[in-house]
């Protein structure tokens, strides 16, 4: 399988992560999990070599495939497309702009009712 191509900034997260927690010794000064879903830039060149480099000092937990419900983000771009743009005809694209900064700002209030919390659980 070949594996695509992808710009380094792509990871430049999980490099980040992963240098925070190394010592300038070398060492891991905590233990590092890597949760990623099978985007394809998550297979690629880069991102396996990175992998490959710090498999030592961090475990990979691999989300399974087409399962949003495991991965937050999806649940969040549900929540905000039924809150922002479910069941409402805009008439503008400024409009629908404005519906969804609502909902974003109401999501980063911490004390607002309303906000959408991760609290689903699993069965």
């Amino acid at each position: 399988m070949a594996l695509p191509l992808v710009s380094g900034t792509s990871i430049s997260i999980i490099k980040e992560q992963l240098y925070s927690t190394i010592d300038g010794f070398g060492s891991i000064r905590s233990p590092v999990v890597i949760v990623l879903d099978n985007a394809s830039y998550h297979h690629s060149y880069v991102s396996e070599a990175l992998l490959a480099f710090y498999e030592n000092q961090a475990t990979v937990f691999w989300l399974p495939p087409y399962c949003s419900d495991l991965n937050p983000i999806e649940r969040f771009w549900r929540h905000l497309k039924d809150k922002a743009c479910a069941n409402h005809l805009f008439e503008t694209i400024a409009e629908m702009i404005h519906s969804v900064d609502k909902v974003l700002t109401i999501q980063n209030d911490l004390s607002h009712a309303e906000r959408f919390l991760f609290t689903k659980t699993f069965c």
